[in-house]
């Protein structure tokens, strides 16, 4: 059994969740707000994969075929992609949206990590 880490980060914003969801899912407009995940390509269809143009904490461009697991409306966004195979570094992305009344929201992006390689590579993923 291999061990779990995760990395998070939050954010309150000032608009309503429809505003915020309506940013989290304009994918070619990634690169003006996330340093991490430049651009993604596809549907948010459950099953489905994305592409996924992330940048690595060494500036490396990286490109992810992640299968998306999850979509609520307004709420959340979850995927998974592996490094080469299942198993040897994958992680599981969620973007999460949390209404804080009508017009704040808290913005989380979780990403967990797991497989034979993690403890190899998270001195290097954490940053």
């Amino acid at each position: 059994m291999s061990s779990r880490r995760f990395i998070a980060k939050e954010i309150e914003i000032n608009a309503p969740c429809a505003v915020v969801w309506k940013v989290v899912t304009d994918f070619p407009g990634y690169g003006s707000w996330n340093p991490c995940i430049r651009r993604i390509a596809g549907a948010l269809i459950i099953g489905k994969r994305l592409r996924v143009l992330a940048r690595l904490p060494s500036g490396l461009p990286v490109l992810l075929w992640p299968k998306v697991l999850g979509v609520e409306v307004e709420r959340n966004i979850r995927w998974l992609g592996s490094l080469i195979l299942p198993g040897l570094l994958d992680g599981e992305h969620l973007f999460i949206l949390e209404p804080l009344g009508k017009t704040k929201v808290r913005f989380v992006q979780r990403e967990e990590y797991s497989g034979v390689l993690l403890p190899i590579m998270w001195s290097w993923l954490r940053d």
